[in-house]
């Protein structure tokens, strides 16, 4: 893509250094920084949710809005930046969007209410809604075919490795200073990350397009519809009026984006890039990647509060040694991807995923941490593996000029297929939950323990001096946490067998990615087709 000229009398600090030859990792360094900032600060924000609730007074229905309202306006801002980067230029784009992100997340730490940290936050997820998606096409762009699988390595450490730090770093925050600092924290990284998006990225040509107003509207409509009817489908009732209601407005909404899109010239999402094979399949790959990996990602800490009773300093402490994991292998996968069939290790990683959530289903509450960390290891080593590979494949197959417009839809569609899961595998557990304490229930009233077991506490109360009235209401209510908790485990089990299942699914699509040698001439055969 030609490169505009740079602005007469402004004296870049970093001319005399930056070259043609290493400008590629020169443009890393803002990506990753932007990345990080942002990935970390939604798990960051999960960790304080309580703390905020209970600051404000407000109940969960209005608290959840805060990471809601986050999602809804990311997922509506990623499809847009294909367009935005063509009309005012990729680099002006990034800046202005970390800084933006910078400034929301300062108001978003000076909230006064629930509903102005929601308003900020929906501001915020705007501004954040950018940068993963452009930030990938920029260093994507900077880095030559040959080597693009490590540069889809480099932007994934940050990516990758900023959800493990995040509840460590969120459970600090929250508990030895203030829960406003998960917001504040982002001030010093968000200047140095505009200043070096601003110093050392070159600009992209500018293009004459036209905002497609009707394609964006309705395509918001379907993401806001559908997103919100996931989120609340476990905790409303999927069959209930008001999720139906929610999905049918989705249906007819991305109906009318789909004929929109086809009928416009230039229209906001180029639908033809799913012309290309290896790009649909690895968009096909990464949906199913995406329920399987966040939806795990999801359960493991939830269990490890629940069931193992730990707070969140000590859950992100077990789960730093997974991403640590991950940040080892990316340029690892990298290099692979370089140099064999991406396949091999997107295929590799897929099933190390999927094999890591096959093992966490035999977690109990006596599992030492020891066999944890391997489990999350093992994760984080598949996870290392797959994003480079999958991500250099499927936008490696489509023209460079469309590398804006690729990269936002496929970074859209995995938040979809991680907001599906997340709601899918909650949902599972629930049900698998109230099964469980149903059969439990069944064979202890068959077989009698439930009794002897109350007996034997209520016996044991009574030598301590209880009275008999309180000795049968405690040792009823112990009995009964014990198998609620019983119930639980086995329930987590399902679901992260589960998971894994989900996970190893994804390689199916995997399977069908163009082949390296032959990606050149389905690239180039393509971009015939679209222009």
């Amino acid at each position: 893509m030609a490169i505009a000229s740079p602005r007469k009398g402004f004296q870049n600090p970093f001319a005399k250094l930056i070259t043609d030859q290493n400008y590629m990792w020169w443009a890393a360094l803002p990506v990753i920084m932007g990345m990080f900032i942002v990935i970390i600060d939604s798990s960051i924000v999960n960790v304080a949710l309580p703390h905020i609730m209970a600051a404000f007074g407000s109940n969960v229905d209005d608290i959840e809005w805060i990471s809601t309202g986050y999602m809804l306006a990311a997922a509506a801002m990623m499809p847009t930046t294909g367009f935005l980067a063509d009309r005012f230029g990729r680099k002006k784009l990034y800046a202005i969007a970390i800084f933006l992100f910078t400034l929301t997340s300062m108001l978003c730490g000076a909230a006064w209410s629930a509903e102005s940290l929601i308003f900020f936050r929906i501001l915020q997820g705007i501004a954040g809604g950018a940068i993963q998606p452009v930030g990938q096409a920029i260093v994507f762009e900077a880095f030559p075919p040959e080597k693009r699988g490590m540069s889809m390595a480099i932007v994934g450490i940050g990516a990758m490795l900023a959800p493990t730090l995040g509840p460590t770093l969120g459970g600090y925050l929250v508990e030895y200073i203030n829960w406003r600092w998960i917001f504040y924290v982002n001030l010093v990284p968000g200047l140095i990350a505009t200043f070096m998006a601003a110093a050392v990225l070159r600009e992209t040509a500018l293009k004459n397009v036209k905002m497609d107003v009707w394609g964006f509207v309705s395509m918001a409509i379907f993401l806001s519809t559908f997103l919100v009817g996931v989120s609340d489908g476990h905790a409303k009732g999927w069959d209930s009026p008001y999720i139906l209601g929610l999905f049918a407005v989705a249906a007819v909404s991305f109906g009318l984006f789909l004929v929109i899109e086809l009928w416009r010239k230039e229209p906001l999402i180029d639908l033809r890039l799913f012309k290309n094979f290896t790009y649909s399949a690895g968009t096909v790959a990464s949906i199913v990647m995406g329920i399987g990996l966040f939806g795990g990602m999801f359960l493991l800490p939830v269990f490890l509060q629940t069931v193992m009773g730990f707070d969140a300093v000590k859950t992100g402490l077990i789960m730093l040694p997974s991403g640590l994991s991950v940040a080892f292998m990316m340029p690892v996968a990298g290099l692979l991807s370089n140099r064999l069939d991406p396949r091999v290790p997107l295929i590799g990683g897929l099933s190390l995923m999927g094999l890591s959530l096959i093992l966490q289903s035999h977690m109990t509450p006596e599992t030492p941490l020891l066999t944890i960390y391997g489990w999350t290891i093992l994760r984080g080593i598949g996870m290392g593996l797959a994003f480079p590979s999958m991500n250099q494949t499927a936008l490696g197959a489509v023209p460079i000029q469309k590398i804006g417009q690729a990269s936002g839809l496929f970074n859209v569609t995995r938040q979809i297929g991680g907001s599906f899961g997340i709601a899918i595998l909650a949902t599972i557990l629930s049900q698998r939950t109230a099964f469980h304490t149903a059969i439990l229930g069944q064979d202890a009233a068959r077989t009698g323990v439930a009794g002897h077991a109350i007996g034997a506490l209520k016996g044991l109360m009574l030598s301590h001096g209880a009275s008999p009235h309180v000795a049968q209401q405690q040792a009823g209510a112990v009995i009964g946490m014990l198998a609620g908790k019983q119930a639980a485990v086995l329930a987590f089990q399902d679901t992260f067998w589960i998971s894994g299942i989900i996970m190893f699914a994804g390689a199916i699509p995997a399977l069908f990615l163009v082949k390296k040698k032959q990606q050149g001439q389905a690239g180039a055969a393509h971009m015939a087709v679209i222009e």
